[in-house]
């Protein structure tokens, strides 16, 4: 198939009035190209070269869309496009959707839509915390944390059981993490130590270097090679989803509500 962007292609009639301009400049003794023979030379050039030298056509990108718990009725919507603030299409709640790092301590109510970030330094002393992610790296000693997505929890963290809440919860490598009661998430993800008893709805994965014990029940369980299990595991067939089937749709129209699985993991 022949490519019309990269041939360089002349008609005979354009060749033919390029070889009279030729003569006549030599018969008046002008060896400088003329403007004509100029814009003649032009309809060699192929399609890339014009436009390497014409107006830039840019391709437009759609906005990436995100994932939007609303934290007063739980509904989970998409949003494309970045932006401080939204609202929920079930409540009309306005929802913040700004990203907060907490550095020092802290004993105030704070809700967002977007993350939550604990740095080593920050400690929770009351207060309820309410993000779509929550980043732990500092310590709880009162009030409580609730992740509507996910919680991940980092090396150095304290938080007495009870007091955190999440659906899906990432052990970062170096974190050591047990839980004394029975844990309830969605997913589980450990690239550190985790031990306790869990029933996940959905999967447990286990990273290279992370080590899971206790018992654990779940759906789908993944196990990556340098991985380390040491648990009774119990496989088990999803539960249906009934009544509360989950819709998804974007802001503005139907939505899907989650079933608010929790799970309260201490620190190790």
């Amino acid at each position: 198939m022949l490519d019309r962007q990269k041939a360089n292609l002349v008609d005979g009639y354009t060749a033919l009035k390029a070889a009279r301009r030729a003569a006549r400049s030599k018969g008046h003794g002008d060896d400088r190209p003329r403007k004509a023979a100029e814009g003649t030379a032009d309809t060699g050039r192929s399609g890339a070269e014009k436009r390497s030298s014409g107006v830039h056509i840019a391709r437009t990108v759609r906005p990436e869309s995100h994932e939007i718990v609303c934290y007063e009725c739980g509904y989970v919507f998409r949003l494309s496009g970045r932006a401080q603030r939204s609202f929920c299409p079930r409540c009309r709640t306005v929802l913040d959707m700004v990203d907060y790092t907490l550095e020092t301590e802290w004993n105030e109510d704070l809700k967002t839509a977007g993350t939550i970030r604990l740095t080593r330094e920050a400690v929770l002393v009351e207060g309820v915390l309410v993000a779509g992610d929550i980043i732990l790296e500092g310590r709880v000693v009162g009030g409580s944390l609730r992740a509507a997505r996910r919680l991940l929890i980092r090396p150095g963290t304290a938080f007495p059981e009870g007091r955190v809440t999440a659906r899906v919860v990432e052990i970062s490598p170096g974190a050591d993490v047990k839980l004394r009661g029975r844990g309830s998430f969605e997913n589980i993800e450990v690239a550190g130590s985790l031990k306790g008893r869990f029933q996940v709805e959905g999967l447990v994965r286990i990273r290279c270097g992370g080590l899971l014990q206790g018992e654990v029940e779940a759906a789908r369980l993944i196990v990556e090679e340098g991985g380390g299990l040491k648990a009774k595991v119990k496989v088990v067939r999803k539960r249906g989803e009934g009544k509360g089937s989950r819709r998804q749709g974007d802001a503005g129209g139907k939505g899907k509500r989650r079933s608010g699985l929790r799970g309260t993991p201490p620190s190790g």
